[in-house]
Formats: structure tokens, C-alpha cells, sequence
């Protein structure tokens, strides 16, 4: 298929271009990948941190819990007598002290001492559902207690013989987690969250415990329970398509960070988008100082086409300059072949007309020749005919001038005989011309 000038010239500068701002496309390519792997390390560096800080609060609080069920006032709690329950809230109230959080002293039947309550209030029975004694430390999720505060639960069991006879817990709630979070300084669009064991929101950024006890979405329970950190694609509870990075604790718990995908894959530095935009500039220039070229040239190829069709129809050819030393130079040797045709074609006509003009004339002779023939064949005929005719008369008139004596006779039969002669020679001229006897020609 042919192309068009304009076209080829897009491809010789495409050809040109196409080149550089590849080059220049790699480097704004590898400079985004980079920028990419650099927001995805600071997310990784990031769940990992704050990953470590909530196993660091959730082991304080199990370490402290193991410690309390050691401790001489706990065993006494063992006794008929029970805890001294004011002493036993000071104890335990200290102990906790800014952490955040309370404790809580848990039999088979009734809760014995809680923090949150005044230390004077009395024993609480468990209600119609029954109760756990735990025999092994358990760290349990986010759940809702007697109160129907969220809280996360520190279990300690507290053994006597192998026996669990008593509970001792040590209550989180979620604004303790959070607060983990609020010291990361986040920024307003990241996502921040604490996962528990439970694949429940324990706290997050932004929403804060608005957020604790809902359900992570459903791609991220199908990944959390099998593995133990990785970067993930994936939707928030608000809806956002997000990029992130997770990290868990030996606990199972987990934390997560993550970003809104259009930030998430980086920015690229002014200087390259510059460059990336100076590129396209450039590339769009040319195609245009291209298509104006080749508009250019297009015309000047049009005004030759015409010049030539022109010619081909034998009409005068006029072109003026177009700038473009190549067509001007084919215009003007069109010009002069229009110019020489025309003298040939004049010099021609010229020659065709004197050569119908001599056709004619030859004809005319020919038409002359051939009807001067045909008068002589006619002739011819005729003194042919009128010679027998002759002969018939003279034979006649020879026998009566033999048999003839009569004078009177004499001289009328001379006079015929002569007139016979005179006839024979009228008809032997007229057979010389008619073309069927010699011609001699004679004074």
C-alpha cells in the first residue's frame, strides 16, 4: 500500500524521536519502580515496627499476669477466705499503673475483684452462662465482657495441684492499642490497623475504635491465618483500593499499613516528569513541524500532478515556484517538455494537413485518370462498333461500284466510298484513344 509523503515523514521523525524518549520513558520507568519499592519498604519497615511495639504491650501484660499469679496474695486468694479484696484492688491497680487496662480475679462462680469497680464492691456472681477456668495462659480477642466493654483479655490461669481454681485477668481495651497507633504519625489517607487473633479490628487509622470489633475483609482472612507477613492489594472496610504491607506477631496478632493505590506506586521527582513532559512536548512539535512540512510538499506533489495531467491533456503548462528545489526543478523541465510538444505538435499539424492537402490533390488526379479511361473504353466501344458498320457500308458500296455502269451512279458511289474512308480513319483515332490500337504520332 502506498504511502503518502506526510506519513513518511511521521516515520522518519518517529524513527529520529523514538529513540530518546524511550530512554527517557526507562529512566521515568525505573525511577517510578524505585520510588514504588521505596513506599512499599516503608510500609514493610512500618508494620514491622509498630508489629513489634504490640507484641511488646501484649508481652508486658502477659509477663505481668504470669507474675501476678505467682505472687504470695494471689495463692492466699486460694484459701476459704478469699483475696482481701481492697488490698488486692491497691495491688493490682499499682501494678497496672499507666499501662492502661485492669485486672480482673475471676472463681468458677463469681467475679471476686475488678480494678474498674470501687475496691469496697462485692463479690459479682457469673450469671446463667458458665464459666471458663482456664489451665493454660490464653490471650484472647477482642470480645465484649460482662459490661459490654470491648476489651482484649490477658488470661492467667492460677493452679493449685495442676488445678485451675481461679482466673486472673488482665483487661485491654482498644484505646490502649490505639493510642500504638496514634504515635505513628500516620498521614491522613494511610491506613494503619491492629489485627488480633481473631481477625477482628482492634484498633485503626483513621476511625480510631469506631472501627475495633468489625471483620477484616474477606481476602485478607483467606491470607492472614497462612502467613506471617507480605505485601497485599486489596480493599478497605471504607471501600478505597488500597497497597499495603502486613507483619505478625508471635501472638497472631498483626498489624497492617497501607496506602491509597494512586500514592501507594509512588511519585516520580519533578525533574523526570519534566523531562517525561519535555519529551512529549518534543515528540508533539515534531509531528506537527511534520505535518506541516509534509502539507507543504503535498502541495507542491498536487500542483506537479496537475502539471502533468495538464500535459497529458496537451494544455499549456504554468507552475509557479514552490520553494522545493527538486519539484522546481521538475516543474520547469515539465514546462519545457510542454513547450517542445506544443512546437511538435504544431509542426505536426502542419505536416498532416500539407500531406491531405497532396492526398486530395492526388485523388482528384486519380478521379480525372480513372473517368478519362472510362471515356476511352467508351470509345473505344463505340468506333469499334461504328468501324464494323464502316466495313459493311464500304464492302457494300465496292460491290455496286463493280456492277454499276451506269454514270449516274459513278459519282455518288465515289462520294460514299470517300465518306467511308473518311469514317475508317475518324474510328482509328478514336480506337487510339480508347487504348486498343498503337499511337503513332506524326506532323
Amino acid at each position: 500500500m502506498p504511502r503518502t509523503i506526510r506519513a513518511r515523514l511521521l516515520l522518519l521523525m518517529m524513527t529520529v524521536l523514538l529513540p530518546a524518549i524511550a530512554a527517557a520513558l526507562i529512566v521515568v520507568s525505573r525511577t517510578y519502580q524505585g520510588e514504588r519499592d521505596a513506599v512499599q519498604r516503608n510500609q514493610r519497615d512500618s508494620a514491622r515496627a509498630v508489629a513489634q511495639v504490640i507484641d511488646r504491650e501484649l508481652a508486658r501484660r502477659v509477663e505481668l499476669a504470669r507474675a501476678m499469679a505467682t505472687a504470695r496474695i494471689v495463692s492466699d486468694a486460694l484459701g476459704d477466705d478469699g483475696p482481701d479484696p481492697q488490698y488486692f484492688h491497691a495491688w493490682a491497680s499499682r501494678l497496672v499503673g499507666d499501662m492502661g487496662g485492669w485486672v480482673e480475679l475471676h472463681s468458677a462462680t463469681h467475679e471476686l475483684v475488678n480494678t474498674l469497680r470501687p475496691a469496697s464492691s462485692p463479690p459479682r456472681p457469673h450469671g446463667t452462662e458458665p464459666f471458663v477456668l482456664y489451665s493454660e495462659p490464653a490471650l484472647l480477642p477482642l470480645a465484649r465482657g460482662p459490661d459490654g466493654v470491648l476489651q482484649v483479655r490477658v488470661v492467667q490461669p492460677v493452679a493449685r495441684a495442676g488445678h485451675g481454681l481461679l482466673n486472673l485477668v488482665i483487661a485491654v481495651p482498644p484505646e490502649v492499642l490505639q493510642r500504638v497507633i496514634d504515635h505513628q504519625n500516620l498521614p491522613a489517607n494511610w491506613v494503619g490497623a491492629v489485627i488480633d487473633n481473631g481477625l477482628q479490628v482492634v484498633a485503626r487509622h483513621p476511625g480510631g475504635v469506631a472501627y475495633a470489633g468489625r471483620q477484616v475483609t474477606g481476602d485478607m482472612r483467606e491470607r492472614l491465618p497462612r502467613e506471617n507477613e507480605g505485601a497485599f492489594e486489596s480493599v478497605t472496610l471504607d471501600g478505597a483500593p488500597v497497597l499495603g504491607y502486613f507483619s505478625k506477631t508471635p501472638q497472631g496478632w498483626t498489624y497492617l499499613a497501607a496506602s491509597p493505590r494512586a500514592n501507594a506506586i509512588g511519585s516520580v521527582p519533578v525533574a523526570v516528569v519534566q523531562m517525561a513532559a519535555g519529551a512529549l512536548l518534543l515528540l508533539a512539535a515534531a509531528a506537527l513541524a511534520a505535518l506541516w512540512v509534509g502539507r507543504g510538499i503535498a502541495r507542491a506533489a498536487v500542483s506537479l500532478q496537475g502539471a502533468a495531467l495538464s500535459l497529458q491533456a496537451g494544455e499549456p503548462v504554468s507552475l509557479h515556484r514552490t520553494g522545493i528545489a527538486e519539484f522546481d526543478e521538475v516543474g520547469h523541465t515539465l514546462t519545457n517538455a510542454a513547450r517542445a510538444l506544443g512546437h511538435a505538435r504544431d509542426h505536426l499539424e502542419r505536416q498532416v494537413a500539407d500531406a491531405v492537402a497532396r492526398t486530395r490533390l492526388a485523388e482528384q488526379r486519380v478521379s480525372q485518370g480513372q473517368r478519362i479511361a472510362a471515356l476511352g473504353r467508351l470509345t473505344g466501344g463505340v468506333a469499334h462498333d461504328f468501324n464494323n458498320l464502316l466495313g459493311i457500308i464500304s464492302n457494300s458500296a465496292h460491290l455496286i461500284e463493280r456492277h454499276a455502269h451506269t454514270p449516274a451512279l459513278q459519282m455518288p458511289v465515289a462520294a460514299t466510298l470517300r465518306a467511308v474512308e473518311a469514317g475508317s480513319h475518324l474510328s482509328q483515332q478514336l480506337l487510339r484513344f480508347g487504348g486498343r490500337q498503337p499511337v503513332r504520332p506524326h506532323p
